[in-house]
């Protein structure tokens, strides 16, 4: 009889010891997610969480029933030599863990609803000590005497003056006008004749701002003039007065934000931007439309800027600024160019003209590259560099103003 003591406690030990290892092992940084944290009731997780733990629990308990089955009286102790006993230990012993934490769990809820109770009776010493049932739905608190108020005496009307004072209307705010491409038309406009700087940068928000230009901050600054907002800049939300325009950056804009046109459309708008985009190392070229075929812009050294024409030129695209109002007028014809624009394409253009360009290069003292007949980098680069040293719209492409300054005549 001695024994069945010694299992009972052995049994004991082994389901406590069971308990507190199974706990720290859901504790585990990387478990702690899967076995610790319940999951909905009734759910799929919450079933393979709890035969996670059970599994854990089992393990667990079957290897403390091994290592501590040396500690039972050797009567016990001569069926152990069998996994199978072992097993069946470790199954008892998890499940005499669960046991243990659920008489844990009633012990820890006791305690609480004791400290409950002790914090109700020490806020109110006169109200005495709910049951522990009734702590959710105490009982409710006997009704307040009724007292009868004597209403006070209504307010008198005041008397209406017999002759009130007018009340002036408050006048609305005044709406700002809309910006239109007329304007931007207007104020490009003031500024024709006025000089050309390659390099040059203006303050957007300067209004009296006289040149010199070039053709990107021409256009970004008559812009901001009438709508008040960068376009077409390196950061259409920063300082207006550093903010630095390109014809690249136009470009940039009217993939994101801006309307693209036709350049026939652009023909008939005034105020509408048409460009053509810039090449490596060149500064491609941006103008205004005044809405009859013709344009306003910053040309170029030689000519700074100037009224001219949309027609027999190479343009790319055209943009409407967003948040500025537009009007198209009657339908204006555009026409192509009449000669070849060499340039720089992929594949590269070939032939006797561009070998003729490439010598006239080589004789201005600019390397083209190999004298090979083959409009590439070298040659390109050398265009651009022609064309700002002679005051020409620097963007490599050789059309009939640089061809004349080279001394060439191109169809």
């Amino acid at each position: 009889m001695e024994s069945l003591p010694n299992l009972f406690g052995y049994f004991v030990a082994v389901s406590l010891a069971t308990e507190r290892i199974t706990e720290a092992i859901k504790g585990l940084p990387l478990l702690s997610t899967w076995l610790a944290i319940g999951k909905p009731a009734n759910s799929t997780a919450e079933f393979i969480r709890k035969t996670g733990v059970r599994v854990i629990a089992g393990g667990v308990a079957t290897s403390l029933a091994y290592f501590a089955g040396n500690q039972l009286p050797g009567p016990l102790t001569t069926g152990l030599g069998s996994a199978w006993t072992y097993l069946l230990f470790g199954a008892m012993s998890s499940g005499g863990a669960g046991m243990w934490n659920s008489v844990l769990d009633i012990a820890n809820q006791l305690n609480y609803q004791k400290q409950f109770q002790t914090q109700q009776l020490a806020a109110n010493p006169g109200a005495g000590i709910l049951p522990a049932s009734n702590t959710a739905n105490p009982m409710p608190a006997p009704p307040a005497p009724v007292v009868k108020a004597t209403p006070p005496p209504a307010p008198k009307e005041p008397k209406a003056p017999t002759n009130p004072p007018a009340i002036a209307p408050i006048p609305a705010p005044p709406s700002k006008p809309a910006a239109t491409g007329d304007q931007i038309l207007q104020v490009a406009g003031k500024h024709v004749g006025e000089k050309y700087v390659l390099s040059a940068r203006v303050p957007k928000d300067d209004a009296h701002w006289a040149g010199p230009w070039n053709c990107s901050e021409f256009v970004s600054w008559a812009v901001f003039q009438i709508s008040k907002t960068l376009y077409g800049c390196d950061n259409d939300k920063g300082d207006p007065a550093t903010a630095h325009a390109f014809t690249g950056y136009w470009n940039n804009d009217a993939d994101k934000q801006g309307q693209i046109i036709s350049i026939e459309q652009a023909a008939r708008t005034p105020g509408a931007a048409v460009l053509r985009l810039p090449q490596p190392g060149a500064t491609g070229h941006i103008v205004i439309s005044n809405g009859k075929g013709g344009t306003v812009e910053a040309h170029s050294q030689n000519d700074g800027v100037i009224e001219s024409t949309l027609n027999a030129r190479r343009w790319d695209l055209a943009i409407l600024v967003p948040g500025i109002t537009y009007t198209e007028g009657p339908i204006a014809t555009v026409s192509p160019p009449n000669t070849t624009i060499y340039r720089l394409v992929n594949p590269p253009m070939t032939g006797n003209k561009v070998l003729e360009i490439q010598e006239r290069l080589k004789a201005e003292g600019l390397d083209p590259g190999p004298l090979d007949g083959e409009f590439g980098p070298y040659t390109h680069a050398a265009v651009v560099a022609f064309q700002t040293s002679h005051g020409l719209v620097s963007d490599g492409e050789v059309g009939q103003q640089t061809a004349a300054a080279l001394g060439l005549q191109i169809e």
